[in-house]
């Protein structure tokens, strides 16, 4: 059993000036901010595991649970001068924020897995699973705005008190088949994500809001792994994941640390659905030391968590996740390491590349932003000293060149080009 804790206290503060412009010498809107945050932090993590083999050359069990806790007591001071020019010709308006906020989040998890395996023959395993976690979760966010020389008003809109459980079943199994340097798995579980949780103004007021979803998918997986001999090895791997939104894009809570960029949780989040698949070479020459890594993979996203965003005519940009469909990427990596001077001395060259493709909505338009790397290279000399152990001393440099993205509209469009909204 392994178990360890972590307690902290501390503060940050945040200053900054934010211009944004029209394409034009003069800003069209200026924010300087001075945050204040204090805040206190536990947390816990305690992991039980249990293995056993049996009489039967190849059967085995294992089982493992776990209990985490990762609780945070905030409070902080917000404030900021936001000024937007020529609102209509020749006017200006001023904006100030002075608020403050106390935050209190309680996080538990539990969780445990089962695995057994039981050999079919020499050549085949049945591996059969179970994986569980419940991952609880307690907000309370209270928010005043400060007035001097008066009592601080409390913010209806911006409090919140927040209760959220993520509940995770999967259960499965894999046929193996290991001969000659070829090993073949092939899985099938069923897996199902519970989302539930209900949000108010504050502690014992009426339910402003709930969620209470379930989710059941079919997940598929495939492992093929061969020695070529010579210390070279291939291997191919294909899986599908679902993945639930994090609590902190579940929770109804607005952050407006940013007047100018302003971001808000959304309770009606579905899980993210993605497939990967990748190919990885490696080679190893024991008599030079030359080694060789060559990886290229894949992702392809059925749903995916993106920050959709409203820009309006001050450019206050409010942001908040949501559901999208598609989008993918594509990426290779490349590693070749050789001594200079035997025992003494190695130089590792790499490069990688990556190009995505992912949809995002702003100002309710859809756009398709492709990024990617396409030239990043790295060059570690790694110094091996006679009579110590090794050490090393990384030198290169890196590059990266964007490939482009889809130009987003900041203005709202006209209603009959605005398609339907993501959930």
């Amino acid at each position: 059993m392994l178990s360890n804790f972590r307690i902290g206290n501390g503060s940050t503060r945040s200053q900054g000036i934010t211009e944004f412009f029209r394409g034009t010498a003069s800003p069209a809107n200026r924010s300087e901010i001075s945050n204040f945050n204090r805040f206190t932090t536990l947390a816990m993590a305690n992991t039980a595991i249990f293995r056993h083999q049996f009489r039967k050359k190849g059967r085995n069990f294992a089982a493992s649970a776990g209990f985490n806790i990762n609780n945070t007591d905030g409070e902080a001071d917000q404030n900021s001068s936001n000024v937007f020019y020529n609102i209509r010709p020749g006017v200006d308006s001023t904006f100030l924020l002075n608020q403050s906020n106390s935050t209190l989040s309680h996080r538990n998890e539990i969780r445990s897995s089962l695995l057994f395996i039981e050999p079919l023959s020499r050549k085949f395993y049945w591996e059969m699973f179970y994986n569980f976690s419940y991952n609880q979760a307690e907000v309370e966010r209270e928010v005043y705005d400060v007035r001097s020389g008066e009592a601080d008003v409390r913010n209806d809109n911006l409090s919140r008190y927040y209760t959220s459980g993520v509940l995770y079943n999967r259960v499965g199994s894999t046929v193996r088949y290991s001969f000659k340097g070829l090993n073949i798995g092939l899985g099938l579980g069923v897996q199902q994500l519970g989302l539930n949780g209900e949000f108010s103004g504050a502690r014992n007021r009426p339910v402003s809001g709930s969620v209470d979803q379930r989710y059941t998918d079919w997940i598929p997986n495939l492992s093929v792994s061969y020695n070529l001999k010579n210390n070279r090895y291939l291997s191919v791997y294909y899986n599908k994941m679902v993945n639930a939104p994090a609590i902190t894009q579940l929770q109804p809570i607005v952050d407006n640390s940013n007047p100018l960029y302003i971001v808000e949780g959304n309770p009606d989040l579905m899980p993210q659905v993605g497939h990967n698949a990748s190919v990885n070479f490696n080679y190893f020459n024991p008599v030079n030391f030359l080694n060789m890594y060559i990886s290229v993979s894949y992702r392809a996203s059925e749903s995916q968590i993106v920050y959709a965003q409203q820009v309006d005519d001050r450019l206050v940009t409010r942001s908040r996740p949501v559901n999208v469909s598609g989008g993918d990427a594509k990426t290779t990596y490349m590693n070749i390491g050789f001594p200079v001077i035997k025992t003494k001395f190695t130089l590792n060259l790499g490069g990688n590349g990556a190009i995505s493709k992912n949809p995002n909505f702003i100002n309710d338009v859809e756009n398709l932003a492709r990024s990617g790397i396409t030239d990043s290279r790295h060059g570690p000399i790694s110094r091996r000293p006679r009579y110590s152990a090794f050490t090393p001393a990384p030198t290169g440099a890196s590059a990266a060149r964007p490939i482009r993205s889809t130009p987003a509209r900041t203005s709202p469009p006209a209603p009959e080009r605005i398609p339907p909204k993501p959930t």
